[in-house]
């Protein structure tokens, strides 16, 4: 059975359709205000304007492609669920800007093959994975280098479960062409050095951490080799605070890149840092 529940985010009204009443995303979103709601001011803020286009991956229960819709982005979801794809389908034709979203029943890899779900709780459903073959499954997997898109990409979420790699390595020649923001999962040092080794050679930098699963920023440098070196050294220390609690809270409330202001750190600043280099030295 579903549940249809009216959405507030950025000063719009919106619905979301709920399928699993005891999935933890789903259990906050029927409180009326979307999951993981300060990134997803940071996206939508970001993407102010016309003509923007975000490419979802992992868009599970629609969470985070209604809300950018909603606020004026157009969004291609992919989710290969079955089971989430018909509710998002649903709750696309109860909003006036459904046809903003564009929803693609495939799950994204390096290459394109098939897919099927290899582990589901109905208690978490983000923490849904898939296992992928070059023959047979329930589902294609596409690659994004692979797809075709109705103009220029201006951001990508991507957030699937220790298949974020591999995404990256399907959509080199995208990122490349368009240089969209990225906001990537990676919550453990292990699986954040295996993002920003894909990504610092395609000119990308981290910029800041977000969510309960710490999900990180990137944008791409225009600094060639001397940025991407730059990179690294912050790289290695955004891996190093990802090895406690206290660290990756830390990086949620300091973020590293030019646009600062709105996240920069309340007290003083000799204070906060500090804190940092105590963090670094255990």
């Amino acid at each position: 059975m579903t549940e249809t529940v009216q959405m507030h985010f950025m000063g719009e009204r919106y619905y979301a359709v709920l399928s699993h009443p005891d999935d933890h995303i789903q259990r906050q979103m029927r409180a009326g205000a979307p999951y993981e709601a300060e990134m997803l001011t940071d996206m939508a803020t970001r993407l102010a304007g016309t003509n923007r286009t975000v490419i979802d991956v992992g868009a599970n229960i629609g969470n985070h492609s209604l809300a950018l819709a909603a606020t004026g982005a157009t969004v291609i979801a992919y989710e290969p669920n079955p089971d989430l794809v018909q509710p998002v389908s649903s709750a696309l034709s109860m909003n006036p800007f459904g046809d903003r979203v564009e929803l693609r029943a495939s799950g994204v890899g390096a290459r394109a093959g098939y897919g099927r779900i290899a582990s589901f709780s109905a208690t978490n459903i983000g923490s849904q994975t898939i296992a992928v073959d070059d023959v047979t499954g329930d589902f294609p997997v596409v690659a994004l280098d692979s797809e075709s898109f109705p103009g220029p990409i201006t951001m990508i979420k991507i957030d699937v479960e220790g298949m974020e790699p591999d995404v990256i390595d399907g959509a080199k020649r995208l990122l490349a062409k368009h240089h969209p923001t990225l906001y990537v999962e990676a919550p453990t040092p292990e699986a954040y050095g295996r993002v920003a080794r894909r990504l610092n050679p395609l000119g990308y930098a981290y910029g800041a951490t977000f969510n309960a699963t710490p999900t990180h920023r990137f944008t791409a440098h225009k600094l060639g080799r001397r940025g991407n070196e730059l990179s690294r050294g912050i790289d290695q220390m955004v891996a190093r605070l990802l090895e406690s609690t206290e660290g990756a809270d830390w990086l949620k409330t300091h973020p590293m890149d030019t646009n600062a202001e709105a996240r920069a750190p309340v007290g003083d600043p000799s204070r906060s840092w500090s804190r940092l280099r105590a963090i670094l030295r255990r």
